[in-house]
């Protein structure tokens, strides 16, 4: 009986010790796994080394469990003889070793699964995405192995199930490149250069986006659309799908794994990046230019389905926002600085840094402005000619001031922890815009608007300036300005004094050559050609003058003829002439007096002509009768 009861406690034992080991999840055991790419399918052979503590052992027929990924089909299960027994329960795989593992022994499973319909693009950095990935990230395989990351050649440590492991990672490959023949098409505003193989799924897409959404993009902002380019590529670039540059959208060939509606929604983005390129420029805070192209991509489209709920990731992850957030993501697009954000904070290390920042701009962009805010920022920034380029500087102050003047809540995004320190002096050198142009504004209410034409160009150059952030330069520009403002003001006023008193000497019949130039320079005022209007009055004291002297000879000489004694031989003459004078023609007044004063020199002439030859007649007389004298004399 006592033997009886000791093998009854041993065998208990034994059982106990079973049920112990009984169970073994994937994420405490060593691993490698065999990636094969193909262009239909991926074949993942993973090699599951069972691995035991000292004293402890798999009996044969323990469980070990791997979750499936979806679309799954099992090829082969193995140990490292022959196959071995599974069962799938609950979308998970359930393998059962033959033999019992000990401490020590080299027990391996192979498992080969094909997943279809489910191609993982890789390139030289061993970088996997996949359809079934939660979401575009450096996790690197399906969901069913979210608790693996691939670094080649590395031991890599992360959290699963509360325990910290480090797993040594192998990757093999073997991949079909992409057809060399491809569709190139020209749409209406999208020339496409795509793969032949991928049309099917890619060309509806880009002409329901032309068709569709096009025009609203126009709208939202103020102006025709450049024509864009659409390009399928091999992924060169770790944590992008696609991409804009320069009047060109390049999408990873990893595109084509998503669904319709993330690919349709996607392209809008990369659109809406065409349209703020070429409306706002290339250099908006990397926060706010991508939050209005996902806010605008999300709307158009009607997208709200996410792998990932945003509420509660934000909700959680507002302790990661500090200034060093924001500005290494704008280092990092425009290469102008070293900063680098670092954090400890479990939030980069479960959902990535790269989609925080996508989630909170987004969020920031929703709680500040809507797509008519959007619309009037494109317009002020179309009817002013600002750009804002790469080079920019205090690029997130610029962009929270543009929420400041066109948003609804400027107060929410204080929340963000966003560095705007320069914020009050962006807002200074507008104010102080603003205030130059009211200056100008009260002064065309008497003066014509366009006499400030250049300077309104002067100041909209200063108004680029301070969105594009030079506050100094912008500052001194528009101070130029402020003295120019004055001084074009006294010149105009002056100019148009000039031209009243001109104009009022001038209604006379007698100016009729310079009275034209003062109404040409009226015109060039009021066209605010101050200039000009400065030229024609000038030429029109010229003619002034001259006319004027003209007039005083006319009327000397009048005088002049009616008090000699010439009156008497042309008094009806002379009168005609006064006449003339008095109606303006001047001409032949001119010409009245020029005859007679030739006819008075032909007379003044006959004069003496006559008195010449009466003394040549007298002196011929004297002469002979002195000469008969003598004679008689004799």
């Amino acid at each position: 009986m006592r033997n009886i009861f000791i093998n009854f406690f041993l065998l208990a034992f034994i059982i106990a010790l079973f049920s112990n080991f009984s169970y073994a999840e994937l994420s405490d055991q060593e691993i490698e796994i065999e990636v094969n790419v193909s262009e239909n399918y991926s074949t993942y052979l993973i090699k599951w080394k069972v691995y035991v503590d000292v004293n402890y052992y798999y009996p044969a027929g323990s469980e070990f469990k791997i979750s499936l990924p979806k679309d799954y089909e099992i090829i082969s299960v193995k140990d490292d003889f022959e196959d071995v027994e599974f069962k799938i329960s609950n979308s998970s795989l359930i393998v059962y070793n033959r033999r019992n593992v000990y401490h020590g022994d080299n027990y391996r499973f192979y498992i080969t699964i094909k997943q279809n319909y489910n191609p993982i693009y890789y390139n030289n950095s061993f970088y996997f995405k996949s359809f079934y990935s939660s979401i575009p990230m450096k996790i690197n395989l399906p969901e069913w192995t979210t608790n693996i990351k691939i670094l080649s050649g590395k031991n890599y440590t992360i959290k699963s199930n509360s325990i910290f492991t480090s797993y040594p990672i192998f990757i093999s490959f073997s991949g079909k490149d992409i057809e060399e023949e491809e569709i190139k098409l020209k749409l209406e505003n999208i020339n496409i250069e795509i793969p032949k193989q991928y049309g099917e799924k890619l060309l509806p897409i880009l002409e329901r986006i032309e068709k569709n959404y096009w025009s609203k993009f126009e709208e939202i902002f103020s102006r025709d659309g450049e024509k864009i380019n659409f390009n399928l590529v091999k992924n060169e670039k770790e944590d992008w799908i696609c991409y804009y540059h320069k009047n060109s959208i390049y999408c990873s060939v990893e595109i084509l794994f998503y669904d319709e509606d993330y690919l349709t929604k996607t392209i809008l983005h990369e659109v809406t990046h065409h349209f703020i390129s070429h409306t706002l420029g290339n250099g908006l805070a990397p926060w706010l230019e991508e939050g209005i192209a996902e806010k605008i991509a999300r709307e158009f489209y009607n997208f709200t389905k996410d792998e990932m709920d945003k509420n509660k990731i934000i909700k959680e992850c507002f302790s990661v926002l500090t200034h060093e957030f924001w500005s290494s993501w704008a280092c990092e697009k425009f290469n102008n600085c070293n900063i680098t954000y670092y954090s400890d904070n479990s939030c980069i290390s479960d959902y990535g840094l790269h989609n925080l920042r996508y989630i909170f701009s987004l969020d920031i962009v929703n709680k500040t402005l809507d797509l008519e805010d959007i619309k009037e920022i494109s317009k002020f920034f179309h009817e002013h000619n600002i750009s804002i380029s790469a080079s920019s500087e205090n690029k997130d102050s610029i962009a929270v001031f543009l929420i400041y003047l066109f948003g609804k809540d400027y107060e929410e995004i204080k929340n963000y922890k966003i560095n705007f320190d320069n914020f009050s002096k962006v807002k200074e050198m507008c104010d102080l815009y603003n205030n130059t142009m009211e200056k100008i504004k009260s002064y065309s209410e008497k003066l014509p608007s366009n006499i400030f034409r250049d300077l309104n160009y002067v100041l909209e150059n200063s108004l680029n300036i301070i969105f594009n952030g030079y506050f100094d330069d912008a500052e001194i520009e528009i101070n130029e300005a402020i003295k120019r403002v004055e001084s074009v003001k006294i010149t105009a006023e002056k100019v148009k004094e000039d031209i009243g008193n001109i104009e009022k000497s001038l209604r006379s019949c007698y100016y009729s050559t310079a009275y034209p130039l003062i109404l040409i320079a009226n015109q060039s005022y009021n066209e605010g050609e101050l200039n000009k209007s400065i030229e024609y009055i000038n030429e029109a004291l010229k003619e002034k003058e001259i006319m004027d002297e003209r007039i005083n000879n006319i009327k000397a000489k009048i005088e002049n003829l009616k008090y000699s004694f010439l009156n008497m031989i042309f008094s009806d003459r002379i009168k005609m002439i006064e006449n003339d004078f008095k109606n303006c023609k001047i001409e032949r007044a001119e010409t009245g007096i020029e005859e007679i004063e030739k006819k008075f020199e032909i007379i003044i002439l006959s004069i003496i002509i006559s008195v010449f030859s009466t003394l040549l007649i007298l002196f011929y007389f004297v002469f002979r009768i002195k000469s008969k004298f003598k004679s008689f004399n004799k």
